[in-house]
């Protein structure tokens, strides 16, 4: 499956990874070390978050996240 950052947002982009790998958001909190309302604000775009969290949820689930750049730019 591709799905592409843009079309989701970075807060939406979380939430998709959580729901793909099938864990809940108080699940994501205590794998990531943080709160649930943590999780929660990343997700409505409240709190942002850093590439370490995207890197440890790649690795635990051995995702594969292809970089597109756009060359019309």
């Amino acid at each position: 499956m591709q799905i592409s950052w843009r079309r989701y947002g970075k807060a939406n982009f979380i939430r998709f990874l959580r729901e793909a790998t099938g864990l809940t958001q108080k699940e994501l909190a205590e794998f990531l070390n943080v709160t649930e309302r943590t999780i929660q604000n990343y997700e409505s775009g409240k709190t942002n978050f850093n590439s370490d969290k995207i890197e440890k949820i790649i690795e635990k689930f051995d995702l594969d996240i292809i970089v597109k750049s756009n060359s019309n730019r």
